[in-house]
């Protein structure tokens, strides 16, 4: 039997479901290995592409694959009409974050974007109610949390300025864009201050096991939604996802997330690489894959009764977000300014720079990167 390697990340949504996916699939087998988190974000792909035939990433490399010229365009071994059917089905933006210079870099498989996490049972104790509006969400009487490790940090920066209307990656500014920084950066600081070093050394993963598992943090305004929290038996707590929290009445600019599956020139069978493609996309399929903890970028899922039923309407009360949700840049070396920004902002949240250094530090850093 044909044999393929695969690379995905370490959770059970990115690992589990597609090891169990591959297994049910009889016209070839897919050994796939895990790597970290952050590894999923900044680990080249070039070097994956030189030991995997099938690699999941983070569609803001994919100007970084593009480049390595070490990849398959999907768009050469897909007809139109399987493109469109992919395209047609894929929630919010998610298709279009594989794009690059004219070519379908990866397939969407997995669909998520910034939500707020929630546990009802703490709020319903406490008689809170979950923020709509960032006003709400410094108000809120109970622990709240975020994920502040470098690239997460720097995440929430992108949907905040977003959703402020404020362009993440500015290159000039003027009085009102820094003062709308300055509420920015406050926001950020408060929400560190209330969480401490846990959410500073913490990505969404790490910060979801602790509120699932305590009983401290009851809040996270922003973190990429992991929606199997919201299943029964799956932690020792449940928890709740809601829309972002806005400037507006619209939760508008939450920084998409999600992962793609990319295709390496290692791959010597493509052929039946697209009809395992095929069979993926089939909707039976897709359901049995979000059974085992997949996360599908299919809307057929997003609003399906029994997956709603099974999640506490996770995916249907996020939708919203998800749909209005923004897609970061994708050119070459962006992941590296995507971790350098970051870096910048956590040493503002630890006190080490004030308001005005840290706009500055961003500034030239986005000059530095970013090709007008």
């Amino acid at each position: 039997m044909i044999k393929l390697y695969g690379i995905t990340w370490d959770d059970p949504r990115g690992y589990d479901s597609l090891v169990y996916i591959s297994q049910k699939y009889k016209d070839i087998s897919i050994q796939w290995d895990k790597r970290s988190l952050y590894d999923f974000t900044v680990y080249p792909p070039d070097k994956l592409a030189k030991s995997y035939d099938l690699v999941v990433v983070d569609y803001p490399s994919v100007g970084d694959i593009a480049e390595s010229k070490m990849y398959v365009p999907i768009d050469e071994i897909l007809s139109k009409k399987e493109l469109e059917f992919i395209q047609r089905i894929s929630i919010g933006k998610t298709y279009e974050s594989y794009l690059y210079n004219g070519h379908l870099w990866a397939l969407p498989i997995d669909a998520a974007t910034q939500v707020s996490a929630y546990r009802e049972d703490m709020f319903r104790k406490l008689s809170l109610r979950v923020p709509k509006s960032w006003r709400q969400v410094i108000k809120l009487k109970c622990k709240i949390g975020m994920p502040l490790s470098p690239i997460h940090v720097h995440s929430s920066f992108i949907t905040i300025c977003a959703n402020y209307f404020l362009d993440p990656f500015f290159i000039k500014l003027n009085q009102y864009d820094v003062r709308k920084i300055y509420t920015i950066l406050d926001i950020m600081k408060f929400i560190s201050d209330n969480c401490g070093e846990l959410c500073l050394k913490s990505d969404p993963i790490k910060l979801l096991n602790y509120m699932a598992e305590g009983e401290e943090i009851c809040y996270i305004p922003l973190t990429y939604g992991y929606y199997s929290y919201s299943r029964d038996n799956y932690r020792k707590n449940v928890i709740n996802y809601a829309n972002i929290p806005s400037f507006t009445k619209i939760p508008y600019g939450s920084t998409l997330g999600g992962a793609g599956l990319a295709i390496s020139n290692k791959n010597k069978y493509i052929e039946e690489t697209v009809n395992f493609i095929k069979w993926f996309y089939e909707f039976d399929v897709q359901k049995m894959y979000w059974q085992h903890y997949g996360q599908p970028a299919d809307i057929r899922i997003w609003i399906n009764e029994e997956v709603n039923r099974a999640t506490r309407n996770s995916y249907i009360n996020t939708i919203y977000t998800i749909s209005l949700s923004y897609v970061r840049p994708n050119f070459p070396s962006f992941v590296k300014l995507h971790e350098e920004s970051g870096k910048i902002l956590v040493d503002f949240l630890i006190g080490r720079t004030s308001r005005d250094e840290t706009i500055k530090e961003l500034l030239n850093l986005n000059i530095s990167y970013i090709k007008t």
